[in-house]
């Protein structure tokens, strides 16, 4: 039974499949009307997200770019709907933080806020882990009765509402019809238990389980493998990519601007929380209690913090003598053709 958690997440298709079966279109054509709105939402919030961030708006484009999100968002995946409203809220909450004195997008930004943070908490909490940031508002942003904190304190009860009303029921219809002692492939699965009286054992497959997969994760969150995870690119585009993006948020001579260091530390644990969360989900779900390793984790679930752990590199690695934001642009779209070159030789010879 599908429940509001997935009609939220498939909404964009929905209404995409609703104007397909109003015209009374074929099959095939209601499926591509489908995908064509799910992008449609993706490039409105992309936009949205590009025009509410005071910094880094280069870098939001360029990240909102990389095939792997681009795939995505020209598929039915509820991916989409993440990465989407994940965008929207960071560059909400970048928009508050560094404000430039912009009533109107000041205003925007909070209800954008609420908004993607409220409909992120049932679809995958862990993303609204960039409201985070809150504390770092300066309180003269909040004017009248509606204290700093209060703001914060209905927006924490709004997003445990929503997860309270429509997760909590999915969770525990899903705990019921699903046998407690067995995993996705098979076998005896590891418990929580086992998780809280063996830290040690636990932490060490976490330990191996990210050794050997990160820059597979890296890779696959930009978008080295597409389709089913059988169409490779070239290897040399997302190396690249990865240098375009770096170089897209960093310093430039006579900017005086510079990541407060609380914030780049808030940004780092939030995509470290994302890799620990999909890590323990599928611990306790997926693998066998005999597996020193960690499976079914896939890079796709780090490409919406892309752009954090971008902005969270600010001023550390590379500083830059000139704006080379157009210059990056140009190489983005590059690559991007030679992306597509990839996919059309592999649909023509593969398919």
């Amino acid at each position: 039974m599908w429940t509001l958690t997935y009609a939220l997440e498939y909404l964009p298709q929905m209404l995409g499949f609703a104007l397909a079966r109003l015209c009374a279109f074929n099959g095939v054509t209601t499926f591509m009307l489908g995908r064509f709105f799910n992008l449609l939402f993706y490039v409105a919030c992309l936009h949205i997200a590009i025009r509410l961030a005071p910094r880094f708006k280069v870098t939001f484009g360029l990240a909102g770019l990389v095939p792997m999100a681009l795939q995505q968002a020209a598929s039915l995946s509820y991916d989409n709907f993440i990465t989407s409203l994940t965008l929207v809220l960071f560059a909400a909450m970048l928009r508050v933080i560094f404000s430039d004195g912009d009533k109107a997008a000041e205003r925007l930004a909070f209800v954008m806020i609420f908004v993607s943070a409220v409909l992120l908490a049932p679809a995958k909490g862990i993303y609204i882990a960039f409201i985070l940031l809150f504390p770092f508002i300066p309180r003269e942003r909040f004017t009248g009765r509606i204290t700093k904190g209060a703001c914060f304190a209905l927006l924490i009860a709004a997003c445990a509402a929503a997860f309270a009303v429509i997760s909590i029921p999915s969770l525990v219809r899903i705990m019921h019809s699903t046998p407690p002692s067995f995993g996705a492939q098979g076998g005896e699965k590891y418990t929580l238990a086992f998780f809280l009286t063996n830290p040690g054992d636990a932490f060490g497959i976490f330990k191996n389980t990210f050794n050997v997969s990160f820059s597979t994760w890296v890779a696959q969150c930009i978008g080295q493998s597409l389709s089913t995870c059988n169409l490779e690119l070239p290897t040399w585009i997302v190396p690249t990519l990865i240098v375009l993006l770096v170089l897209s948020a960093q310093n430039v001579d006579g900017e005086e601007f510079m990541l407060p260091r609380g914030m780049r530390a808030v940004l780092v644990a939030i995509v470290f929380a994302v890799a620990v969360t999909f890590m323990l989900t599928m611990f306790l779900t997926w693998i066998r209690n005999t597996d020193k390793i960690i499976v079914g984790v896939q890079g796709r679930y780090f490409t919406p913090v892309i752009t954090a752990a971008l902005v969270a590199s600010h001023g550390s690695l590379v500083h830059l003598r000139r704006d080379v934001s157009r210059g990056l642009t140009v190489l983005t779209v590059l690559l991007l053709a030679r992306t597509v070159l990839a996919i059309v030789e592999y649909t023509m010879f593969n398919v």
